[in-house]
């Protein structure tokens, strides 16, 4: 991916948010925990700055003490500032396991409207700041399915520093040193005491779209020695909830968040029951793992805030933990995202995920999954799922499954950057038993026999040679194989074939002779709307075949013809001809082709290969070809 920092400097998230830490240090959004974790070893910090601000509107009867003479009804409007300076840390500790620590610094600031006599008396700010808690949260996740992750989070937290509220910076407010700011929606700037938790997690894929869901449970104590209320000691429960949806796209990703907490204990106390907000945003990442996020969030539950009902010295209660959010607020973080770094190559990243079981009996088997061409360390399967899910290049990837007792099988699938490949493998018990391939290659556009290499990965050591007829013999154990090709001035081939225990199975191999400049590929099943540039999904296999060509022939560029037939005039046909050369150049981009390599063209009904008086003349004129040329 290129390096977009400096044209953009705003904010957009990359297709895969692989670990990027929300406010636990752990993965997910902003404060909605993703049930995925991190890849082992892995790890991720960030620094958070979240800013909060609410307005005051009062009608207050101001009479100053040592002027008794000044008595004045005012109808102010003051502020209320709120920042959080926030420490992510994540890491991956094992496969099911990641750990996050944030430690949190506060600032919290009052701001008086200077008007006349208020002015003369009152100044202009009154804040507090100091270190917040220290959290430490450890998550584990389990695999449900390909699509569904479920897990949990404990995390237990410590104030870094005593709980500050004196008013330090101090122009002769309201507030005086060692005055508590009752009235205020976050007084305190930490507990004063350890709090816990725990939440339950879960988050399901249903592309493009990821949805994640957090219900939890939090405790939390808070004492104060008051000169007026004596000593306060409350301890208050609450039940979290948080629903994440995240929207990746191929060079951004938008994320919005809906999180509450609800005090049952607190439903008496007007403005402390059920703080809520909302929050969306957009993130974005570089391939050197530095990653940025822009937010704002609304306070779904303002309305519930009342100063004059919610001051201790009226209801004989502490403020709810935390405090109660400003009506809105700003939120900027920056970080970096180690395995970012080392899975990205040039964006050209995809994701392998499947299952391994018994072919007879469906039981999950423990089994090794290996990539033979591809630069990723073998993994082993779920043993209580059999599930497995690898970071791999995009293109052909060979797959090798291996367990003890049972006969290795191996296949090749086609992975789209970006995208998730499902790939799901049946293993049969190891004996005696062994399957027979035959078959012949042959030249795909004359027929003719070919004498070539034959090689089945993980069991063959060494290629077989098919006679001048073409034909070929291979005794194999039973199971699925892959089955590659080759020859001098043919495209490499692959196949898949099955190999039943004891029954002859036949393959039939057609190679393809290597792209020379000037070599015409014509298509006339690549379907779109009618009248219309919109590919059909119909049109998706023979162009991801083409895209393979492509990228085992990474030496030629292509010319994109589009032709239609003679329906409609002549300068419409042309447009959409080239429309149509133009859809289908942005597909094999999107996957992964440069556009360097491809150029398109629209000839409309200038070049018919059949006669436009009939349906099917028509149809054959209406295609897409491919002119190889040499770079």
């Amino acid at each position: 991916m290129k390096t977009v920092f400096v044209p953009l400097s705003v904010f957009i998230l990359s297709g895969f948010v692989w670990a990027m830490p929300c406010i636990y240090g752990l993965r997910g959004l902003c404060r909605v925990v993703d049930a995925r974790i991190v890849e082992h070893g892995a790890y991720s910090f960030a620094f958070s700055a979240h800013y909060q601000h609410a307005s005051v509107s009062d009608e207050l009867h101001f009479q100053p003490a040592d002027f008794p003479e000044i008595d004045t009804l005012l109808i102010v409007e003051d502020q209320e500032h709120y920042l959080n300076g926030i420490l992510q840390i994540g890491f991956g500790i094992m496969d099911y396991a990641e750990m996050g620590i944030s430690a949190e610094y506060l600032v919290n600031a009052y701001q008086y409207q200077q008007i006349p006599p208020r002015e003369d008396f009152v100044g202009l700010i009154d804040g507090t700041w100091g270190f917040g808690d220290l959290r430490m949260s450890l998550k584990g996740s389990y695999d449900v399915m390909p699509w569904l992750t479920a897990g949990g989070v404990f995390w237990y937290s410590f104030p870094i520093s005593e709980t500050h509220i004196d008013t330090i910076w101090d122009y002769d407010g309201f507030w005086n040193n060692r005055d508590l700011r009752y009235q205020v929606r976050r007084p305190f700037t930490n507990t004063g005491n350890p709090s816990w938790g725990f939440i339950a997690l879960a988050t399901g894929i249903r592309e493009p779209v990821e949805g994640h869901i957090n219900i939890g449970f939090s405790n939390y104590r808070q004492t104060w020695e008051d000169s007026t209320l004596g000593n306060l000691d409350r301890t208050d429960s609450s039940i979290d909830f948080g629903l994440g949806l995240s929207l990746p796209m191929d060079a951004f990703i938008l994320f919005a968040e809906y999180t509450a907490k609800f005090f049952s204990d607190r439903g008496d106390v007007p403005g402390y029951s059920a703080p809520q907000r909302l929050t969306g945003g957009i993130r974005l990442i570089e391939d050197t793992g530095v990653f940025m996020d822009i937010g704002g969030e609304i306070n779904l539950s303002s309305g519930q805030f009342d100063r004059r009902i919610s001051d201790p010295c009226s209801t004989g209660v502490l403020p709810i933990p935390g405090g109660v959010q400003g009506d809105w607020g700003i939120i900027l973080s920056m970080g970096y995202e180690a395995s970012v770094l080392h899975e990205t190559h040039s964006g050209n990243l995809g994701r392998v995920c499947g299952t391994v079981t018994d072919v007879s009996t469906g039981v999950i088997i423990e089994a090794t999954v290996s990539f033979p061409e591809n630069a990723v360390s073998p993994i082993l399967t779920r043993p209580e799922s059999g599930f497995f899910s690898v970071p791999v290049q995009s293109g052909p990837v060979v797959i090798r499954v291996e367990a003890e007792d049972y006969t290795p099988v191996s296949a090749t699938v086609l992975v789209h950057p970006g995208e998730t490949h499902i790939q799901d493998f049946k293993l049969e018990k190891t004996g005696s038993k062994t399957g027979l391939i035959v078959g012949t290659v042959t030249d795909e556009q004359t027929g003719s026999p070919i004498v070539a290499q034959i090689t089945i990965q993980g069991v063959t050591e060494s290629p077989v040679t098919s006679d001048s007829d073409g034909s070929f013999s291979i005794n194999t154990p039973a199971g699925v194989w892959t089955v590659t090709t080759e020859t001098t001035g043919y495209l490499v081939s692959s196949n898949t074939v099955n190999a039943p225990a004891g029954e002859t199975s036949i393959l039939n191999i057609t190679l393809q002779p290597q792209l020379a400049s000037g070599t015409v590929l014509s298509f006339a099943n690549i379907y779109f709307d009618s009248g219309s540039a919109n590919l059909k999904p119909e049109s998706y296999q023979v162009l991801d075949e083409i895209f393979t060509l492509l990228s085992d022939n990474p030496d030629v560029d292509v010319e994109i013809a589009g032709h239609t037939d003679s329906d409609g005039n002549d300068s419409f046909n042309r447009s959409l001809s080239e429309q149509r050369a133009q859809s289908v150049k942005n597909y094999l981009v999107q996957h992964g082709i440069s556009s360097a390599r491809l150029s398109a063209t629209g000839f409309g009904e200038s070049n018919p290969i059949e006669s436009n008086s009939t349906t099917s003349g028509k149809a054959q004129n209406r295609r897409i070809e491919f002119i190889i040329r040499d770079r």
